[in-house]
């Protein structure tokens, strides 16, 4: 078990923790005692006083509608008052939200170090550090190779095997979105369409680490509708079968690319390799010339 990555998560869980306690403070603490606040309804109500006094002493309304005027305004002035009191002793009497601060404040690093055990794998011996310096090469020359095609497609944005290309990188990179749009451009452009289906898949099947995904195996599939004989589309298909547990099925398959396809296969030996490989694990022998 990789106990210093577990450590460092439990470290990381303690942090947050102390950091949650500084932000749920005021959740915690009590609140203050409200006092009533003169609200805009009871200063307007008191101008509409004031503006009746008025009308009354320069004599543009009388005595008695002044008084109606007067018992009608004020009788509405007790009732906002009233209103401002009752909102001002609901406030002071409502609990500190202590249940929520306390499960945020167990539930978030809890939630963080459980999904480290679930996806982080702390079971698994830790990375060399060659490996990562290696992934981390590649993903810059990917980022770099992303950048050339972008600014080439600036330029020339009719290349349809640049945007196919760029759609395969982002594909690499793990940006799905970008990659449909480039390599649907690609096709729009005149990309030929079965080698670019087949070199898609190819892409999708180097981003799971050798899985073939459904996806891949419908491009696949699309690819060898197109042409039966596209040996790329036929030897990824071969890896489908084998880890489908067909292993002989795939064997057959690559033998008979291996004959077909002739010695100017660009990935000939990969191919021998492969299947001297699955040769061994099946203990079949290979067929006599």
């Amino acid at each position: 078990m990789d106990w210093h990555g577990l450590t460092l998560w439990v470290l990381m869980a303690v942090l947050t923790a102390l950091v949650l306690g500084l932000l749920l403070r005021p959740l915690l603490r009590a609140p203050r005692p409200a006092v009533p606040a003169a609200g805009p309804d009871l200063a307007i109500y008191r101008d509409q006083l004031g503006e009746i006094e008025r009308d009354r002493a320069a004599g543009r309304l009388p005595d008695a509608e002044a008084a109606v005027a007067r018992r009608e305004v004020e009788r509405r002035l007790l009732q906002a008052a009233d209103a401002a009191a009752a909102r001002a002793a609901g406030d002071a009497r409502r609990p500190p939200a202590r249940g929520l601060a306390a499960a945020l404040l167990l539930l978030v690093p809890a939630l963080g170090l459980g999904l480290y055990l679930l996806v982080g794998r702390p079971d698994l011996p830790a990375e060399p550090l060659s490996d990562r310096a290696a992934e981390l090469a590649d993903y810059h020359a990917l980022t770099a190779e992303q950048a050339a095609l972008r600014q080439h497609l600036q330029n020339q944005p009719e290349d349809a095997l640049a945007w196919r290309r760029l759609g395969i990188v982002e594909i690499l990179l793990g940006n799905i979105d970008q990659a449909v749009q480039a390599v649907q451009t690609a096709l729009e452009k005149g990309a030929p369409q079965s080698e670019t289906f087949t070199l898609v898949a190819q892409a999708i099947i180097t981003r799971n680490g050798g899985a073939v995904p459904p996806m891949a195996r419908q491009m696949l599939a699309r690819a060898l509708e197109l042409d039966p004989n596209n040996w790329l589309a036929l030897f990824l298909s071969g890896m489908a079968l084998e880890q489908d547990g067909r292993g002989a099925a795939a064997l057959e398959l690559w033998r008979v690319i291996l004959q077909e396809a002739g010695p100017d296969l660009p990935w000939r030996d990969t191919l021998q390799a492969q299947i001297e490989r699955l040769e061994k694990q099946l203990k079949t022998p290979a067929p006599t010339p």
